[in-house]
């Protein structure tokens, strides 16, 4: 219905609409043309959408330079500008001409970037070649780069560093709604559709930047220049739609963007979100059909143009953003997230050959990172996350000199990638199991005693189980006695990854909170590493566990006298009770040898 009175208005308003737009110059009325600007202002005001000045960017343009409006839908957050729309024309006849100076061939990107360029031509988002004589005054200059992306050319427009994305100010953040935002809507949907098929889509918006003009205003700061295969030279020439790469672009395209996920929210009831030109919508396998016909419907309506060659119908499992969300077993109460195949091969493939580079740049390294980074939130666990913090702290040369431990983190993540451990959502939330853990270490008549203990509980506080060892004397070796004065902390380390690989199945798919009475077993539990070489392969097994059993896990300290786990560490018992009730008992002596089975060398 809401589709239906949308589709008279917009009949009704296609004079006005063509009114509107005549005064606008040649090109701004080219690029927004489709764009049905009068109905989307009367569907916010419908809606009392907080910002519905967003369409003045639409009919007047995108400034490139300057203070970006307050819109009032977005977080608060000041940057100021480094300089003054006025400083930057000041000094952009100099900053031109290093610009330009500076501009070589990309060889085999050449003549890929020029073919892009002449479509871009074509569809009027870039004027004809400009002779760097002709320029205006205060002109800026921009350089124009291709960048090869998992198997595609993109185009770059360096905003940067000719200093126009440096005289914006900004007091708002805008945030594209990241694959957070799905998992939450995943949550949603396993609370109260739970038994009902979900399928997914992603709606991608196709060259979603140039579907936007820069305003008449700031085309002196619009010209790019890039190195011509075609005619052996840099050739400039002046952006006529929003460049992929200003500061201003990505704040204006996010800002309309939100308006559109705003409608499909409140009018259409969709369960949807954005992520730039990706819009990701989740729908019941009944309704997918009429779901998918709404949206297309508000897009056309509106205006915009959706990548038909990206167009696939709702499915249980769907990419976005380099990454596969399966609604698979959804009806089992899980969603899962995980790195595509291509995904894993590209950035498995990169830091292997990165790994083995002498030549490998800081600049190399810090766009690895950046892969590893987003690649690292579909791997459940911890590893991920420390692979990456072990290449942070590399030196701040020109080049990378990578150490050994900072490559085997770059191997260690790739094989972290191919294992391809999915994040597991599960509405448990409220149902964590809590271990309390405990060692003991003394001198005996006989020697040394070393006993290890634990207790589980469930949600409730019912206990689950308790598992009460002492070790052995190659075992008490194994952690350090005869090297170090005492082994209480690698004991109380070894307890805890005990206790995981014990009980991994009832953690599975939990959180899990870890009590210990010892201060630096925590801490190393906590941040996944360890000075002493007994400490960093416990707690590499700790975090191996951990991403198998699919646990979140919590450390905390609990005081000596308070730690139920004391008596089972300090005692070798066959029973235990608590309040009065008795508690099943877990041997574990093949399981300590296990695990301390990684310190033999």
């Amino acid at each position: 219905m809401v589709c239906a009175k949308w589709t008279k208005r917009a009949a009704e308003l296609s004079e006005d609409e063509k009114k509107l737009k005549s005064s606008l110059p040649d090109y701004a009325r080219k690029i927004v043309l489709p764009k049905r600007i009068l109905l989307w202002r009367e569907i916010l005001e419908d809606l009392k959408y907080p910002d519905v000045g967003v369409l003045d960017e639409m009919l007047e343009g995108v400034h490139l330079t300057g203070q970006t409006p307050c819109t009032g839908v977005f977080p608060g957050a000041f940057k100021p500008a480094k300089q003054t729309s006025e400083q930057l024309r000041s000094k952009a006849s100099e900053s031109r001409q290093k610009i330009l100076d500076a501009i070589k061939s990309q060889g085999h990107l050449d003549e890929a970037l020029e073919q892009k360029v002449d479509e871009e031509v074509e569809l009027g988002w870039l004027s004809e070649p400009i002779d760097p004589a002709d320029l205006p005054e205060g002109a800026t200059i921009s350089r124009r780069f291709a960048i090869e992306q998992s198997g595609k050319i993109r185009l770059i427009d360096d905003l940067s560093d000719s200093g126009v994305n440096g005289s914006v100010q900004t007091t708002e953040s805008p945030k594209p709604q990241s694959l957070d935002v799905v998992a939450a809507m995943a949550l949603a949907c396993l609370r109260k559709l739970s038994g009902i098929p979900m399928l997914g889509k992603t709606f991608d918006l196709k060259s979603a930047y140039r579907q936007m003009f820069v305003s008449p205003e700031d085309l002196k700061e619009a010209y790019i220049a890039y190195f011509s295969h075609r005619e052996g030279r840099v050739i400039v020439r002046q952006m006529l739609a929003l460049p992929f790469g200003a500061t201003r672009a990505v704040f204006s395209y996010l800002r309309v963007a939100h308006s559109m996920w705003y409608i499909g929210c409140w009018a259409l009831k969709l369960i949807w979100s954005h992520f730039f030109d990706d819009f990701l919508s989740l729908a019941t396998q009944v309704e997918a059909k009429a779901v998918g016909l709404a949206i297309s419907s508000l897009s056309r309506l509106l205006g915009w143009k959706v990548s038909e060659d990206k167009d696939k119908p709702f499915a249980e499992s769907f990419a976005a953003l380099g990454v596969r969300v399966s609604f698979e077993r959804f009806l089992q109460g899980e969603v899962l997230f995980h790195n595509t195949e291509k995904r894993i091969l590209e950035v498995s493939a990169t830091l292997r050959r990165a790994a083995d580079d002498p030549a490998l740049t800081q600049k190399d390294l810090s766009r690895i990172r950046g892969r590893m980074v987003f690649a690292g939130g579909q791997l459940f666990g911890r590893a991920g996350r420390l692979c990456v913090a072990a290449l942070a702290g590399e030196s701040c040369s020109t080049k990378a000199n990578l150490s050994n431990d900072a490559k085997q983190a770059m191997l260690q993540f790739a094989d972290l990638l191919e294992a391809n451990w999915p994040r597991v959502l599960k509405d448990v939330s409220a149902n964590p199991v809590y271990i309390f853990t405990d060692a003991s270490y003394s001198e005996t008549s006989g020697g040394t005693f070393c006993g290890i203990g634990g207790v589980c509980f469930d949600h409730e506080g019912r206990p689950l189980g308790f598992f009460s060892e002492e070790l052995s004397s190659f075992q008490k070796r194994l952690l350090g006695e005869g090297r170090s004065k005492t082994i209480i902390f690698e004991a109380e380390l070894a307890t805890i990854v005990v206790a995981y690989v014990l009980w991994k199945d009832w953690l599975r798919g939990r959180p899990t909170v870890i009590f210990v009475d010892n201060n630096s077993a925590r801490d190393v539990s906590i941040s996944g590493t360890s000075p002493n070489d007994v400490g960093k392969s416990l707690a590499s097994l700790l975090l191996t566990v951990e991403s198998l059993a699919k646990t979140f896990s919590w450390f905390a300290r609990v005081p000596s006298p308070s730690n139920i786990a004391d008596t089972p560490s300090r005692e070798v018992l066959k029973s235990f009770t608590v309040s009065g009730r008795p508690v099943p008992h877990f041997p574990c002596e093949n399981i300590v040898s296990e695990v301390l089975g990684i310190l033999v060398k």
